[in-house]
């Protein structure tokens, strides 16, 4: 995979946007930090899937493309 490193750093700071929801929560912040750490979590989650859509597709994966 070209962008396995790039990937799990993403995922790693989706996590960590997570964790800081789960916080967020329990302390009680205000609604609008809770919404701008969602809205970096979803910019995280496009990085991932843009990453993932540079990957070559292998021959399975082709093949299942075709088969749906």
């Amino acid at each position: 995979m070209k962008y396995r490193d790039s990937i799990n750093q993403q995922i790693e700071l989706l996590e960590g946007k997570v964790r800081d929801c789960q916080r967020l929560v329990q302390t009680q912040e205000p609604v609008s930090t809770y919404r701008k750490t969602i809205g970096e979590a979803l910019d995280l989650i496009d990085n991932i899937r843009s990453y993932i859509e540079q990957e070559p597709r292998d021959g399975y994966e082709q093949n299942s493309m075709i088969n749906r």
